[in-house]
């Protein structure tokens, strides 16, 4: 199986069509590897550590890279009951703040490398604003192209927060770039179970 690295500097190999979710890597990670591969159990230890308000069955692990060159902060979606971590979905995060051109630049790169190696006769792709409308003061958007693959979807988007809602004291809003890998098993839960 050919992986393909999803970078914000080199994105992909344009000369290999990917077919699975785990044939892409961000940051050399991909789905179905275990998290114990590339963090230390301190590092997970002393991560963020989400849980859903519905169901514990999978929770989210956050680790701040200290050291960054393209992603400041990796999610790790995996089974709260697994002592190997594996995979489920995986996300990096960069900040943007007041530059929206930049992130929406950023993302139009990392959308036309994808589509180079993507089969797009077999895959959805999705494009559309979503609007934060209950946060602040509602001016708070997130553009987002979703490609929904056979055994799950990448989505890549750029939120914008407001001004008046990146003041709010309970959040700690950043216009930024996000960049998900998420198997089926992962958007199963989400959309049905953990809300």
């Amino acid at each position: 199986m050919t992986k393909i690295l999803i970078s914000l500097i080199v994105f992909f190999s344009s000369s290999v069509l990917a077919e699975n979710i785990s044939d892409f890597e961000l940051k050399g990670i991909s789905v179905g590897d275990s998290v114990l591969n590339f963090y230390s159990q301190d590092e997970i230890n002393n991560g963020l550590i989400t849980e859903y308000p519905n169901s514990k069955k999978i929770i989210e692990l956050s680790i701040i890279e200290e050291e960054h060159d393209d992603f400041e902060q990796m999610n790790f979606s995996v089974y709260s009951n697994d002592d190997k971590y594996i995979i489920l979905s995986l996300s990096g995060y960069m900040r943007f703040n007041n530059k929206l051109e930049e992130c929406l630049i950023k993302k139009d790169d990392i959308e036309n490398d994808i589509l180079k190696i993507l089969d797009i006769e077999n895959i959805e792709i999705d494009e559309y604003t979503y609007q934060y409308d209950k946060i602040g003061d509602g001016k708070n958007y997130a553009y987002i192209t979703d490609y929904d693959l056979s055994d799950g979807s990448i989505r890549i988007y750029c939120n914008e927060w407001s001004d008046s809602s990146k003041s709010l004291e309970q959040y700690n809003f950043n216009d930024s770039l996000t960049v998900s890998v998420s198997n089926n098993v992962y958007l199963d839960f989400i959309n049905y179970e953990a809300y």
